[in-house]
């Protein structure tokens, strides 16, 4: 039990440096979706930088993103996602894995590991072979409103060019949520990315939710970078659970 709280301190502790101090995301959540449910979302973006200076601003670029969970049992989730990108050289990837709860605390807290597997590249090349790694922390509150706090951390190595050489790049992400009504959450993330070629991203994104029906829900969120260079996202995700 000691080296449990141990490694989940560890785990929060780390994410919380990285994210600190990385100028400059780790994905899915630390709880195991339920045996035979299945979770989907869609996910649009517009990218609208902020530059003080428009001659040297990026053209507004617009993503779009499928993710999907589906619940194994016994602690398993089975998880894919697959991404492309509006730009010039059309980049795209897509991933597939598994994450499994190793550890559930005292206190309600949930710790869990996952890895995946998948392809990235862009429209004029094949794709070259990525993979991720993560460890996740989350734990609920129900003081001022129910809600919970996760961490998470990955590294995730990604192809470099055209060679099949890996750029193993970390990620974390603190995220803050509650329920202030029952058909609406309201979420706040903190994301940070740092590679070895010195790239480096910090981004802080609030988020509302609200459920339209039993098995539907809308989420808006803004995405806002913190370093110099990056500017402003606006999201549109629907959520599926059946």
């Amino acid at each position: 039990a000691l080296r449990v709280r141990a490694l989940a301190a560890a785990a929060a502790a780390l994410s919380l440096l990285l994210a600190a101090l990385a100028p400059g995301g780790a994905a899915a959540g630390a709880w195991p979706r339920e045996e035979g449910t299945t979770f989907l979302s869609f996910e649009s973006a517009l990218d609208a930088p902020l530059s003080s200076d428009r001659r040297d601003a990026r053209p507004l670029a617009r993503f779009e993103q499928v993710y999907a969970e589906h619940g194994l049992g016994g602690g398993w989730t089975l998880a894919a996602d697959a991404y492309r990108e509006d730009l010039p050289d059309r980049p795209w990837s897509g991933m597939i894995g598994l994450r499994r709860l190793i550890a559930r605390l005292e206190d309600g807290s949930v710790l869990s590991a996952e890895g995946a597997v998948g392809l990235s590249g862009a429209h004029d090349g094949a794709g070259a072979l990525r993979m991720r790694a993560g460890l996740s922390f989350g734990r609920g509150f129900s003081a001022p409103f129910p809600g919970w706090l996760a961490l998470d951390l990955a590294q995730e190595n990604r192809p470099m060019g055209r060679g099949d050489a890996a750029d193993p790049t970390g990620k974390a992400a603190i995220t803050l949520g509650a329920h202030p009504a029952t058909d609406l959450m309201v979420m706040l993330q903190l994301r940070g990315e740092a590679s070895p070629d010195g790239e480096r991203s910090l981004l802080l994104a609030p988020s509302a939710a609200w459920r339209l029906g039993r098995a539907l829900t809308l989420q808006l969120s803004g995405e806002h970078g913190l370093a110099v260079e990056e500017g402003t996202e606006l999201r549109l995700k629907v959520w599926l659970e059946f």
